[in-house]
């Protein structure tokens, strides 16, 4: 899980818009 949790960080650098809406959504 917490590998899960850092290579969804880095979504989060590389886009943003997905990263942001991935984000809210947990």
């Amino acid at each position: 899980a917490m590998g899960d949790r850092l290579v969804l960080h880095e979504n989060v650098v590389v886009t943003p818009h997905l990263g942001a809406s991935t984000d809210d959504a947990q």
